[in-house]
């Protein structure tokens, strides 16, 4: 009776999971943004150039089982190299220590088909911090015989929770910070 459950349970496990698929950036269709208030009075956008992402997604259940990803903190781009450079300094992302911001995936929660929360440990300029992506899923498409998968993740975070121009007041420089990524991704 032991081995029949015992195959019952490996079997329903690899039935579970045997929709799960890897899947690859498209970096040229994924972009990784950021914006935050400047003097009250208007916001700065900026964008990092250069990320990367392990995706394992269940295109039947429309849920992810794992998501890990990197930017680096030096493909800082706002459109102002002065700008640029002193985000990279010790007093903003310290991008010469921390080379890397990274996101690890510990669960994820399904609202809906295209709805769900992605929680996971972020971590900026050596401060990680447990956070919950809102993400919504725009779907799975096969186009000329590739299979892609389109999704976009929002969060807003405190920039002093993780040691980023302490120095500054919020009258120079809003401390929430939103981010947006917008991801395509083609399946391995």
């Amino acid at each position: 009776m032991k081995k029949i459950l015992s195959s019952l349970a490996l079997a329903s496990m690899l039935v579970a999971t045997s929709n799960a698929s890897e899947f690859m950036l498209d970096k040229a269709h994924t972009s990784v943004e950021f914006k935050v208030k400047h003097m009250m009075v208007s916001t700065t956008k900026g964008n990092f150039k250069n990320f990367d992402a392990t995706i394992d997604f269940d295109e039947n259940q429309k849920i992810f089982n794992s998501f890990s990803a990197s930017v680096d903190t030096n493909s800082v781009d706002t459109n102002n190299q002065t700008r640029d450079n002193h985000l990279k300094a010790p007093d903003f992302l310290n991008a010469k220590k921390y080379e890397k911001i990274t996101f690890t995936m510990s669960k994820y929660e399904k609202k809906s088909d295209d709805e769900g929360k992605m929680y996971g440990v972020l971590n900026i300029n050596g401060v990680s911090k447990n956070v919950a992506f809102d993400v919504e899923i725009g779907g799975v498409a096969t186009v000329n015989d590739k299979t892609k998968l389109g999704f976009d993740m929002e969060l807003d975070i405190l920039r002093k929770d993780y040691n980023i121009a302490l120095e500054n007041g919020e009258s120079t420089i809003g401390n929430k910070v939103e981010i947006k990524v917008f991801v395509e991704a083609n399946k391995k």
